[in-house]
């Protein structure tokens, strides 16, 4: 039941019973009059509609009757309209009480970042496999931070001369945590960290997941402390 229909159920109460009673009461009346056989022209018109009995009593009866049903059909109809307004008018949210979720809704507000890496000649000779990974948006201090995603994006060449892009989506508000990798099956850990050095990649290191992949931070980007103490590229919110 909405708030309207609350706040003045007292006073439909009181109307639609007092109408019901009314009705009630002149239609005994009417009974009361026919089983005494009181006779008289009677007539009366209702909303365009005629009424004639010779009957005193029997106008009574039509009388409360129609009393009753106008009474029902008026309070029905207030409460129909009053369902209608409050549908249209939706209670609004007290948002003082829901940060959690107003937060979760910020997060459909999506940016695109792209990460971009030069590639040296030498790089670019060998089979080596450039990617990175979307650790979470947010850094992990922060009470508004993303879900652990650790989703992997490959890089994509987009020219002949050593550029390589990543495509991020992320929540615009908070910004996101990234580490790029690469994967050198069949050639040595050491030879990747002297090419990636030569690049001018920083915080190079052999790390977890798959096996023949090393981990590098770009210099160009801020950094961030996970709270495992893990150091990751942080992309600010745009």
């Amino acid at each position: 039941m909405t708030d309207l229909i609350k706040s003045s159920t007292p006073i439909l109460r009181i109307v639609v019973l007092g109408g019901f009673l009314a009705g009630v009461v002149i239609g005994a009346l009417g009974i009361l009059l026919v089983f005494q056989g009181d006779n008289a022209e009677t007539e009366f018109s209702f909303f365009g509609q005629t009424f004639k009995s010779q009957s005193v009593g029997i106008a009574a009866i039509f009388m409360g009757a129609c009393i009753i049903v106008l009474v029902i059909r008026r309070a029905l109809k207030s409460v129909d309209k009053a369902i209608t307004a409050d549908a249209a008018h939706p209670l609004s949210v007290n948002h003082a009480n829901t940060d959690e979720h107003s937060t979760s809704l910020q997060y459909v507000q999506n940016g695109s970042a792209s990460i971009v890496l030069k590639l040296s000649d030498e790089v670019q000779n060998t089979n080596l496999e450039f990617g990175l990974l979307h650790v979470r948006d947010g850094k992990d201090q922060v009470s508004d931070k993303g879900p652990l995603l650790n989703k992997e994006i490959s890089f994509k060449e987009i020219d002949r001369q050593g550029t390589v892009v990543a495509q991020v989506t992320y929540a615009k508000h908070i910004g996101f945590q990234f580490k790029c990798f690469v994967d050198h099956k069949g050639t040595s850990f050491d030879t990747v960290k002297d090419l990636l050095s030569i690049n001018g990649y920083i915080g190079i290191s052999k790390g977890g997941g798959k096996p023949f992949r090393a981990w590098f931070l770009l210099p160009d980007y801020n950094t961030c402390l996970t709270i495992d103490g893990i150091t990751n590229n942080f992309y600010y919110p745009a």
